[in-house]
């Protein structure tokens, strides 16, 4: 007779501990799902400023002959709202979005990178993966 409250009290204590056990991963879980929608708006919330920022420029792009490099940075500086635009030889960047121009300064393409400015093909494939 003894014995039969100790398996009681054992099966009560594995019980909270693997409840514990559940909350606690279900909690995990809810932070990191809330920080991964947090991180989703806020890259969505930026692009829309970008697209946005395109929309506005579209017209005067429309209105000029030729574009160069100088004039769609300097239309894009003009509807900019704060945002960083930067640009180089041959590019013209601006979050998530690379206008990258020929050597005769026309547009060739538009590239999308990621937040620090490189490109997926950048990305070298022939290093050892880290453990």
């Amino acid at each position: 007779m003894s014995t039969n409250p100790n398996k009681w009290k054992i099966a009560f204590v594995v019980l909270a501990v693997a409840a514990f056990c559940v909350v606690a991963y279900l909690a995990i879980q809810l932070f990191d799902q809330s920080a991964t929608l947090g991180m989703v708006s806020d890259a969505f919330q930026r692009r829309e400023d970008a697209l946005s920022l395109l929309r506005r420029s579209i017209p005067d792009m429309l209105r000029t002959d030729h574009l160069s490099q100088q004039d769609i940075f300097t239309i894009l500086k003009k509807h900019n709202q704060g945002k960083p635009i930067v640009t180089g030889p041959g590019f013209i960047e601006m979050d998530q979005m690379r206008f990258c121009f020929a050597t005769n300064g026309t547009l060739e393409r538009v590239e999308k990178t990621d937040d620090y400015g490189t490109r997926a093909s950048d990305t070298p494939t022939n290093r050892p993966a880290i453990p």
